[in-house]
C-alpha cells in the first residue's frame, strides 16, 4: 500500500495565516522558515507491515533522530550508522543508500525531509512500519525504514545517544509501565532534564486543545529549520508550521539584550520540549522560556516562544488516544 504525503501548497508546505511564510518560501536562503525541498526531490511512502507502532514512541524517536542529525550539517553526504533507536523505545530507523545511485550522493537534507514525510504519512494514516523511498529526478537515491525495533533489515542495531549517557529512562521518556502513573502536571512551572546540565524550561499551559500530531510535526519542522540554518550559526528566530497547518511553533531570542546564540541552543530546546510534552501528556497552547547557564552559575532566559493552534481540532486523533490511555 502506497500512502501519498499531503501537499496542501505548491511549495510543499502549508500556509500559516499568522506568519509571513509565503514570501520566505520563495528562496532557499530564508533563515528561520522551512527550507524548500531541492528541485527534483520526492518521496514515496509504502506500508511494509500491519503491526501497530506506538505513536508517542514514533514521535520521540523522530525528534531524537532529527536532533542528532541536525548537528552534522545540511548539504553534506549522509553516512549510515546502522539501525537507530532510543533507550526503552520499540521503534527503530534504518537508512539504506544504494551502492550505486548515479552521480548523486545522498545528503543529510534528503534524509531529514524524507524521514519527516514518512512520519507525517503515518500520522495521517496508520502508525505501522513504512518504507520511505527517496527520489532525485525519478532516480532512487535511498530508502528509510521506520519499523519495530526487532526488524533490523539484516543490519546490526547501533543505538545512537548524542550528548547523553542515559540508558534507563523509561519513565522519564514518557513511557512508564503504567500510563496512569504520572499525575496531571501544573498549569505552569519549571521543567528540568537532569541529563542536560544548565538547561531548563519555564512553561505555562493555556486552554486551547491541539492535536498531538500537530504539535509534534511542528517541532520536527523546527528541527529541520535549525538543521538547514546551521546549529553552529547565529540564531535569531524560527517559525514552524505543523504538517496540517493547524498549529504554529515560534522561537525567538528572549529580552532585548544583544546576545549571540547558536542554532544548537534552539535544537536543544526543541528536543527538551518533546520530552516535557510527552511526560506531562498535555496538548494545548503552550508558552515557554528556555533558561541556560554554566554549571554553578545562575541561569538566565535566552529563548522564548509558543506553540499555538490555528484551527480548533475536530476530534481526538488516534495518537492523542494512545497518549492519554
Amino acid at each position: 500500500m502506497v500512502y501519498a504525503v499531503p501537499q496542501p501548497h505548491p511549495s510543499g508546505y502549508p500556509r500559516l495565516p499568522s506568519l509571513s511564510i509565503p514570501d520566505a518560501l520563495s528562496t532557499n536562503v530564508s533563515r528561520g522558515y522551512p527550507p524548500r525541498p531541492p528541485a527534483g526531490f520526492r518521496t514515496k511512502v509504502t506500508y511494509t507491515d500491519s503491526k501497530s507502532l506506538n505513536p508517542i514512541q514514533v514521535y520521540l524517536l523522530a525528534t531524537f533522530f532529527l536532533y542528532a542529525h541536525a548537528e552534522q550539517g545540511w548539504d553534506v553526504p549522509f553516512r549510515s550508522e546502522g539501525v537507530v533507536t532510543r533507550a526503552k523505545c520499540d521503534v527503530s530507523v534504518y537508512v539504506h543508500s544504494p551502492s550505486r545511485s548515479g552521480s548523486y550522493t545522498l545528503r543529510i537534507r534528503d534524509v531529514l525531509r524524507g524521514f519527516y514525510n514518512g512520519v507525517v504519512a503515518m500520522s495521517e494514516g496508520h502508525f505501522q512500519p513504512v518504507a520511505v523511498e527517496m527520489f532525485m529526478f525519478e532516480q532512487s537515491i535511498g530508502t528509510i525504514y521506520i519499523s519495530d525495533r526487532s526488524t533490523s533489515h539484516g543490519h546490526p542495531s547501533s543505538q545512537m545517544l548524542p550528548h547523553r549517557q542515559d540508558n534507563d529512562r523509561e519513565e522519564e521518556m514518557g513511557m512508564p509501565s503504567d500510563p496512569r502513573s504520572l499525575s496531571n502536571p501544573k498549569d505552569s512551572g519549571r521543567y528540568v532534564d537532569p541529563h542536560l546540565r544548565g538547561c531548563s524550561i519555564l512553561y505555562k499551559w493555556s486552554p486551547g486543545r491541539i492535536q498531538s500530531k500537530d504539535i509534534f510535526t511542528a517541532i520536527m519542522e523546527g528541527l529541520i529549520i535549525v538543521a538547514h540554518d546551521g546549529t553552529r550559526e547565529p540564531f535569531d528566530s524560527l517559525n514552524a508550521p505543523s504538517a496540517s497547518g493547524n498549529c504554529a511553533l515560534n522561537i525567538h531570542k528572549a529580552g532585548r539584550e544583544p546576545i549571540q546564540l547558536s542554532g544548537f541552543k534552539a535544537s536543544t530546546l526543541l528536543f527538551m520540549l518533546t520530552d516535557m510534552i510527552v511526560q506531562q501528556k498535555r496538548f494545548e497552547h503552550l508558552d515557554f522560556e528556555f533558561e541556560n547557564g554554566a554549571p554553578g552559575d545562575p541561569q538566565k532566559s535566552i529563548l522564548e516562544g509558543f506553540i499555538m493552534g490555528l484551527n480548533p481540532p475536530r476530534g481526538q486523533s488516534r495518537d492523542d488516544e494512545a497518549a492519554t490511555a
